[in-house]
């Protein structure tokens, strides 16, 4: 059996829009070219697979953050069909709930 691999990053200090905004816009442009517009792409030229009739993809965003829910939002828009923003919740274990449920 495959298990993912995870990190955790535990700080005593809030984690602020700066830490994360230039990964985070990051991450998001290159999901948004290479993934979206990629299948957009090749689904209005027929290379996309099936009938060639332009599926396109549906963007679903979850993070463990809710203070910066608004801004990943922001980085997937037009895109974006829904998100959740959940709060993290660390209980001292090894892993945390919410990690382990992601």
């Amino acid at each position: 059996m495959f298990e993912s691999p995870s990190l955790s990053i535990v700080t005593t200090r809030p984690i602020s829009l700066r830490d994360y905004a230039k990964p985070v816009a990051a991450c998001a442009a290159s999901h948004v070219e290479h993934v979206v517009r990629a299948n957009s792409r090749a689904s209005a030229s027929g290379d996309g697979g099936g009938s060639g009739g332009g599926g396109g993809v549906d963007v679903f965003a979850h993070s463990w953050n809710p203070e910066l829910g608004r801004f990943y939002d922001e980085q997937y828009a037009p895109y974006l069909r829904a998100s959740l923003h959940e709060p993290f919740e660390f209980d001292g274990k090894e892993k945390s709930r919410s990690q382990a449920l992601s």
